[in-house]
């Protein structure tokens, strides 16, 4: 995974605005993993169709474009297939199931690149530096 670190000079408004995005993100994500865990034999695309459930019900979503909704619902996906192989592999895992409160903490570190696009306009960012790092083992 590559990291790009960036000193952004933005006003107290954007930032409300990205802050605001990513909790949306989380929200969807949290959503989509719990209707996976409720459920029985939910696909990637029943995810997928939910974020528009979740745009008509909760006016928070409607704001976040259908791009970045569905990018936080792959993301659900991402790590719900992640456990089925780690499962299938018979790797050690901290829990049987993945929650939600490990999806808020990947999202603190990583903010769906697409829901930050959207709210963040007119910025000067200066890129500090670009570094590689590993999936835990």
């Amino acid at each position: 995974m590559l990291i790009y670190e960036y000193k952004l000079d933005g006003t107290k408004k954007q930032f409300a605005a990205i802050e605001e995005a990513i909790r949306v993100v989380q929200f969807i994500r949290n959503k989509s993993l719990r209707m996976w865990m409720d459920g029985k034999n939910i696909s990637q695309n029943d995810l997928q169709t939910n974020c528009a459930v979740l745009a008509k019900e909760y006016p928070f979503a409607r704001r976040l474009n259908s791009m970045a909704r569905q990018a936080a619902a792959s993301r659900a996906w991402f790590a719900i297939s992640r456990f089925y192989e780690n499962c299938k592999n018979k790797k050690p895992a901290w829990s049987t199931k993945p929650l939600a409160g490990s999806l808020i903490q990947m999202a603190v570190i990583s903010p769906s690149p697409m829901a930050v696009g959207l709210v963040a306009s007119n910025w000067s960012a200066t890129p500090i530096s670009v570094s590689k790092s590993f999936p835990r083992t």
